[in-house]
């Protein structure tokens, strides 16, 4: 009986073994080819030009996914007159999760995004020019077949800072976690983002509205990619321990919230 667990046991690692041998053999032969095709078709859907200082393809990491890592990621502001001075967004991380059953047939369908850590700068400037334009619908056709219908979004100590020239709104945070998850490729489409942030600094002209305080979410908003704005219908989310309703809409002109608490 021993003796035939003892077979049983070698032959199962044994398999084993050579079947992770077998999936690292085949992502370090297609490493190039499929970081190749991420890039440029990520390229035909940008407007500006997305610097990283390595590409990299892991499975075991990201497991049972396979993933392309975009390190150091800089994205240079959208305005006409941006230097490499300005930062759009900067993350040490980027992660693009693929089901490797999909790559395997070609089907090279993106399902998640994971950002970690950097900072994201959204800025409006008097003109009403914004700075975070940098999508394109590209009419151009791949050979391959890349499919952009992003299921989920993750990111993590993530800095974000919004400045408003024409409406003197300011506002600052860190996400320490939050998942956004929905049909990004929609025109319209219900979104769910639920999550933890450090509110730093919500200003609105001379008057600090917000300071220094931890806010949990969990909110259903509504995207409509047309006229370029978020719904944000009544939902609960807690302020430094304290619930308060919260409802509003966010577009490129301004960010209009409202709160209301019946304890204060």
């Amino acid at each position: 009986m021993k003796t035939k667990l003892l077979r049983f046991s070698k032959w199962f690692f044994g398999i084993l073994i050579c079947f992770f041998c077998l999936i690292t053999l085949i992502i370090y032969l297609f490493k190039d080819r499929i970081c190749g095709i991420v890039i440029a078709e990520a390229n035909k859907y940008l407007t500006v030009p997305v610097a990283a200082s390595s590409v990299e393809l892991t499975f075991w990491g990201s497991f049972p996914n396979l993933s392309v890592d975009f390190n150091n990621v800089f994205i240079q502001d959208a305005t006409p007159k941006s230097t490499p001075r300005d930062t759009l967004l900067y993350s040490e991380r980027i992660r693009l999760k693929f089901n490797p059953m999909d790559l395997w047939n070609k089907n090279y369908h993106l399902k998640a995004i994971e950002i970690s850590p950097g900072t994201l700068n959204l800025k409006i400037n008097k003109k009403g020019e914004v700075n975070y334009m940098i999508f394109k619908a590209s009419k151009e056709k791949s050979e391959e077949d890349f499919n952009l219908k992003l299921e989920e979004i993750n990111i993590e100590k993530l800095g974000l800072s919004y400045e408003n020239f024409q409406t003197q709104q300011f506002y600052k945070t860190v996400f320490n976690e939050a998942t956004f998850s929905g049909d990004f490729s929609s025109q319209k489409y219900n979104m769910t983002a639920t999550g933890e942030l450090l509110l730093k600094v919500a200003k609105s002209g001379v008057v600090n509205l917000l300071s220094n305080k931890k806010i949990d979410f969990n909110l259903n908003l509504l995207v409509n990619q047309i006229d370029s704005t978020i719904t944000i219908p009544k939902a609960l989310i807690n302020v430094a321990g304290l619930p308060f309703k919260l409802d509003g809409t966010v577009s490129s002109k301004q960010l209009d919230f409202r709160f209301q608490s019946k304890d204060i």
